[in-house]
């Protein structure tokens, strides 16, 4: 693993004062799309089960947008965010398209930095055909966005009538390329292998995940490596069958060990999101499932209890207050009142002749701390509404320094079909709920480190959020990481990147987005002072032969570009700086990530690269 650690003018109070605990800072949500510019939206009489929507900075402006399709088959809606208002952008920007859309996700597909779109059709219900099960749409350089699904491979046969799920992305082999897994409700789950030239395999029967024993009806896959062996595995949930947690093998095969795991939860899984409720620094998986008029079935709340050299889920809804969640779909962790603990939500809802018109949207307060479980407040913080809730996920669209909720309602009793934005008006100025946001950002194909984790210690505790692309119900959130500090004025950031790279800052001041890149370092800068001159291979020399200081960057002493640190590489920065040779190999004179091996020397570079 490698490492950078950079310290700020701030540093980390030691001994912080405890944040103010929930209870102490009021908060409520009021429904703002409207006044935000989000348009009525008609998914005309399609029968469904939902839809799901896509929040993310496409645009890479530093606000977040988001993406809707439309079931119905009409025009799809892109909202882009200027400022906290939001223009509907879709057919200006070349997205178009009349098929039943159902999930969307943005990712970059081709690794030039910019985010693509990728959206998901069905033909639920009418069994018309579907010739596209997924639409790629490629962004170009001027903002603007061409399809490229033929040439993707992003092509696939789709059971007639099913109803698709949702689509969620991560780097399965470790080669800097987002894959892609697709769900579908009454059809197999599709496994895409990204061949990093723009184009997709469909891996899904050799990858392992349709086993014999395989039930379809998948609703969601959240990535995630559960087993901390550096490869991202699989978690599907599945309707009406026993749930399935993919290890993955490392050669792009996965085994079930759901059983074994203790999540293989056997009910109607619908959404799911993954967060560290109890700040213990792994991640903990909630459920939500339906509840049939008079057969209540709760939510369930998986408690991750995994030590080195196992996975081990526990389920402790009942203990933590958390199973009546209604006829659940989409729900998200997120710290509403900035008291360091992550909160819940999840939407529900239901019509067809079965009615459920006061099957309200929940909102569970984590008071852990003080009873050791949540708390429904549902009614307290104005989220208790009645609507057919479908998709829900967490994000600071006006980026205030609080999170606030983004929900698709479908056809209902008791309301048509909407995109409702519940905005959070917790005081942002109060010193006792600080918060900070971080974005890890990469400078390869994966530029928006999905994958990675975040971590941020404050007063002695360490908070965890996992960057992931496919969450909630057929939903997603941005590729960044929301901590509510409290009382606390700066923290101690962490950054685990998926290529094994790590990178802590220190001393990092509250109430601010700060992007966080992984260790750096130049190509012949052996002793890490930003220059390459006779001091590096003096310092190389001593290292080699004269049991000298450590070398605190491998990658940086291969100046020969050899993949080996030896002789060579001190000839090659004598014959540079004396004799006019070759300078050292890339990356110089710039500056390069760090590429050191798992088990290879750490990156230092304790000063900007040039």
């Amino acid at each position: 693993m490698r490492w950078l650690i950079i310290g700020l003018p701030l540093v980390l109070v030691a001994a912080a004062s405890p944040a103010l605990r929930a209870g102490d800072v009021a908060f409520h949500f009021t429904e703002v799309g409207a006044q935000r510019g989000i348009l009525p939206f008609d998914l005309g009489s399609t029968p469904m089960m939902g839809l799901g929507l896509a929040a993310a900075d496409y645009d890479g402006d530093g606000d977040i947008d988001f993406f809707v399709p439309n079931g119905a088959g009409g025009p799809p809606h892109l909202y882009r965010n200027d400022d906290g208002v939001f223009v509907e952008v879709a057919a200006q920007v070349g997205i178009q398209t009349s098929e039943h859309q159902r999930s969307a996700l943005w990712f970059d597909y081709d690794g030039d930095h910019d985010l693509d779109l990728v959206i998901g059709n069905d033909d639920y219900l009418l069994f018309t055909g579907v010739e596209f099960p997924y639409r790629l749409f490629r962004q170009d350089a001027d903002g603007s966005f061409s399809d490229v699904t033929l040439s993707s491979g992003l092509v696939a046969s789709a059971a007639a009538g099913a109803h698709r799920g949702g689509i969620s992305v991560g780097d399965i082999n470790q080669d800097g390329y987002l894959d892609l897994i697709g769900t579908m409700w009454n059809g197999a789950p599709q496994l895409f292998l990204n061949g990093g030239d723009g184009t997709f395999s469909d891996i899904s029967d050799a990858s392992g995940l349709l086993d014999a024993d395989f039930q379809n009806n998948t609703w969601q896959a959240l990535f995630h490596d559960f087993d901390g062996d550096g490869y991202e595995d699989i978690y599907l949930l599945v309707d009406f069958y026993g749930n399935r947690l993919y290890r993955n093998n490392g050669d792009n095969t996965f085994t079930d060990i759901a059983a074994e795991s203790g999540s293989d939860i056997h009910m109607h899984s619908m959404g799911g999101a993954m967060g560290d409720y109890d700040n213990d620094g792994d991640f903990d998986i909630y459920i939500t499932n339906i509840d049939f008029p008079g057969v209540p079935i709760q939510n369930v709340m998986l408690t991750n209890l995994t030590e080195p050299g196992s996975v081990l889920f526990e389920n402790q809804t009942t203990e933590l207050g958390v199973g009546d969640g209604g006829w659940g779909w989409g729900t998200t962790f997120f710290d509403a009142d900035r008291d360091q603990w992550l909160d819940l939500a999840s939407t529900n809802g239901w019509s067809f002749g079965v009615g459920h018109v006061d099957d309200t949207t929940r909102f569970f307060r984590n008071l852990l701390p003080e009873t050791g479980a949540f708390e429904d407040q549902s009614a307290e913080v104005t989220i208790d509404d009645a609507l057919w809730g479908s998709c829900l996920v967490a994000l600071d669209y006006d980026r205030d320094g609080d999170q606030d909720l983004l929900q698709t309602v479908v056809p209902g009793p008791m309301s048509g079909s909407a995109i409702r934005l519940l905005e959070n008006d917790i005081d942002v100025t109060d010193p006792s709920s600080g918060y900070l946001v971080v974005k890890p950002r990469m400078s390869g194909s994966n530029h928006r480190a999905i994958g990675a984790v975040v971590r941020a210690e404050v007063g002695g505790v360490t908070l965890s959020r996992p960057i992931t692309a496919g969450t909630s119900f057929m939903g997603q959130e941005p590729a960044e990481a929301f901590f509510g500090l409290g009382d606390a004025d700066t923290a101690h950031v962490t950054v685990e990147f998926p290529d094994g790279s790590q990178t802590v800052v220190v001393g990092v001041a509250a109430n601010q987005v700060i992007d966080v890149q992984p260790p750096r370092f130049i190509c012949g800068d052996v002793n890490s002072d930003a220059f390459v001159d006779i001091a590096d291979a003096v310092y190389l020399l001593s290292y080699l032969y004269l049991d000298g200081p450590v070398i605190s960057c491998q990658d940086a002493a291969d100046a020969d570009g050899s993949n080996t640190v030896d002789l060579g590489d001190v000839l090659h920065i004598f014959g540079y700086r004396l004799l006019g040779g070759p300078p050292p190999a890339a990356p110089f004179p710039g500056c390069g990530h760090d590429l050191t091996p798992y088990d290879g020397t750490h990156c230092r570079h304790q000063t900007p690269c040039p």
